[in-house]
Protein backbone atom coordinates (compact mmCIF):
# COMPACT_ATOMS: atom_id res chain seq x y z
CA UNK A 1 0.00 0.00 0.00
CA UNK A 2 3.25 2.19 1.01
CA UNK A 3 4.40 1.92 -2.23
CA UNK A 4 1.00 2.32 -4.26
CA UNK A 5 0.88 6.05 -2.47
CA UNK A 6 4.46 6.90 -3.33
CA UNK A 7 4.03 6.14 -6.59
CA UNK A 8 0.66 8.36 -6.43
CA UNK A 9 3.04 11.39 -5.13
CA UNK A 10 5.56 11.20 -7.24
CA UNK A 11 3.17 11.01 -10.36
CA UNK A 12 1.47 13.67 -8.63
CA UNK A 13 4.76 15.71 -7.91
CA UNK A 14 5.92 15.42 -11.52
CA UNK A 15 4.06 18.38 -13.39
CA UNK A 16 5.82 21.00 -10.18
CA UNK A 17 9.11 20.11 -10.69
CA UNK A 18 9.38 22.54 -13.73
CA UNK A 19 7.69 25.27 -12.63
CA UNK A 20 10.23 26.96 -11.71
CA UNK A 21 13.09 26.33 -13.74
CA UNK A 22 14.81 28.54 -15.67
CA UNK A 23 16.93 28.47 -19.00
CA UNK A 24 20.32 27.52 -17.56
CA UNK A 25 20.25 24.67 -15.21
CA UNK A 26 17.06 24.44 -14.12
CA UNK A 27 16.29 20.99 -15.33
CA UNK A 28 19.10 19.66 -13.66
CA UNK A 29 17.45 21.07 -10.32
CA UNK A 30 14.31 19.60 -11.28
CA UNK A 31 16.23 16.23 -12.12
CA UNK A 32 17.90 16.36 -8.85
CA UNK A 33 14.79 16.82 -6.57
CA UNK A 34 12.96 13.98 -8.62
CA UNK A 35 15.88 12.11 -7.57
CA UNK A 36 15.95 13.28 -4.00
CA UNK A 37 11.67 12.69 -3.89
CA UNK A 38 12.24 8.65 -4.88
CA UNK A 39 15.36 8.19 -2.76
CA UNK A 40 13.47 9.40 0.43
CA UNK A 41 9.85 8.51 -0.41
CA UNK A 42 10.32 5.19 -2.68
CA UNK A 43 13.60 3.23 -2.72
CA UNK A 44 14.59 4.33 1.01
CA UNK A 45 10.88 2.95 2.45
CA UNK A 46 10.85 -0.29 -0.48
CA UNK A 47 14.34 -1.19 0.62
CA UNK A 48 13.18 -1.20 4.22
CA UNK A 49 10.31 -3.46 3.46
CA UNK A 50 12.38 -6.15 1.55
CA UNK A 51 14.47 -6.31 5.14
CA UNK A 52 11.55 -6.90 6.60
CA UNK A 53 10.33 -9.49 4.63
CA UNK A 54 13.46 -11.18 4.30
CA UNK A 55 13.89 -11.18 7.99
CA UNK A 56 10.52 -12.49 8.98
CA UNK A 57 11.07 -14.98 6.08
CA UNK A 58 14.31 -15.92 8.01
CA UNK A 59 12.59 -16.29 11.02
CA UNK A 60 9.72 -18.38 9.49
CA UNK A 61 12.37 -20.75 8.39
CA UNK A 62 13.26 -20.82 11.77
CA UNK A 63 16.65 -22.60 11.09
CA UNK A 64 19.21 -21.05 8.98
CA UNK A 65 21.10 -19.55 11.95
CA UNK A 66 24.42 -20.79 12.39
CA UNK A 67 23.74 -22.32 15.48
CA UNK A 68 21.05 -24.59 14.08
CA UNK A 69 23.35 -25.63 11.48
CA UNK A 70 26.31 -25.73 13.44
CA UNK A 71 24.17 -28.19 15.76
CA UNK A 72 23.30 -30.39 13.19
CA UNK A 73 23.74 -34.04 14.59
CA UNK A 74 25.24 -36.50 12.23
CA UNK A 75 22.32 -38.44 12.02
CA UNK A 76 20.17 -35.11 10.78
CA UNK A 77 23.56 -34.66 7.97
CA UNK A 78 23.07 -38.29 7.18
CA UNK A 79 19.42 -37.68 6.41
CA UNK A 80 20.06 -34.80 4.36
CA UNK A 81 21.92 -37.03 2.19
CA UNK A 82 19.46 -39.60 2.16
CA UNK A 83 17.22 -36.41 1.22
CA UNK A 84 19.07 -35.70 -2.00
CA UNK A 85 19.59 -39.16 -3.30
CA UNK A 86 15.98 -39.51 -2.72
CA UNK A 87 15.31 -37.01 -5.19
CA UNK A 88 17.77 -37.50 -7.53
CA UNK A 89 19.97 -34.35 -6.64
CA UNK A 90 23.86 -33.56 -6.27
CA UNK A 91 25.39 -32.59 -3.11
CA UNK A 92 24.62 -28.55 -3.17
CA UNK A 93 20.43 -29.52 -3.93
CA UNK A 94 20.99 -29.11 -7.94
CA UNK A 95 20.47 -31.45 -10.92
CA UNK A 96 23.16 -34.39 -10.65
CA UNK A 97 24.83 -33.22 -13.80
CA UNK A 98 24.89 -29.25 -12.92
CA UNK A 99 28.21 -27.66 -13.34
CA UNK A 100 29.14 -24.31 -11.15
CA UNK A 101 31.65 -21.30 -12.39
CA UNK A 102 34.53 -21.69 -9.89
CA UNK A 103 33.40 -25.41 -8.92
CA UNK A 104 30.56 -25.17 -6.41
CA UNK A 105 27.87 -22.73 -5.60
CA UNK A 106 29.35 -21.89 -1.94
CA UNK A 107 31.49 -19.27 -2.95
CA UNK A 108 31.11 -15.92 -4.04
CA UNK A 109 33.90 -14.32 -5.97
CA UNK A 110 32.38 -11.23 -5.57
CA UNK A 111 32.62 -11.38 -1.58
CA UNK A 112 35.31 -13.73 -1.21
CA UNK A 113 32.51 -15.90 1.03
CA UNK A 114 32.04 -18.90 1.71
CA UNK A 115 28.65 -20.46 2.94
CA UNK A 116 28.96 -23.82 4.56
CA UNK A 117 27.22 -26.65 2.51
CA UNK A 118 24.13 -27.30 5.43
CA UNK A 119 23.28 -23.63 5.81
CA UNK A 120 23.15 -22.72 1.85
CA UNK A 121 20.97 -26.20 1.02
CA UNK A 122 18.33 -25.18 4.19
CA UNK A 123 18.19 -21.47 2.47
CA UNK A 124 17.46 -23.29 -1.03
CA UNK A 125 14.90 -25.69 0.65
CA UNK A 126 13.48 -24.13 3.74
CA UNK A 127 11.05 -26.53 4.16
CA UNK A 128 14.46 -29.36 4.26
CA UNK A 129 14.11 -28.64 8.22
CA UNK A 130 11.13 -30.09 9.04
CA UNK A 131 11.85 -33.06 6.70
CA UNK A 132 14.75 -33.80 8.21
CA UNK A 133 13.30 -34.12 11.41
CA UNK A 134 10.39 -35.69 10.68
CA UNK A 135 13.06 -38.56 9.12
CA UNK A 136 15.13 -38.51 11.99
CA UNK A 137 12.26 -38.67 14.47
CA UNK A 138 10.18 -41.47 12.54
CA UNK A 139 13.57 -43.40 12.35
CA UNK A 140 14.31 -43.18 15.84
CA UNK A 141 10.63 -44.53 16.72
CA UNK A 142 10.95 -47.26 14.32
CA UNK A 143 13.73 -48.73 15.89
CA UNK A 144 11.72 -49.23 19.02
Amino acid sequence: MRGGLALILLAAAVPFLGVSCSKTGGVNQATDRLGNFFQQNIAKPLSEQIKRAQDRTLNFAGGTSESFIKDLTDKEKAAVEEWLTKNKLNQFGDKKDTVYTGGTPLFNEQTSESLNRFEYLFNKFPELKDIIKNAVTSKAVEKK
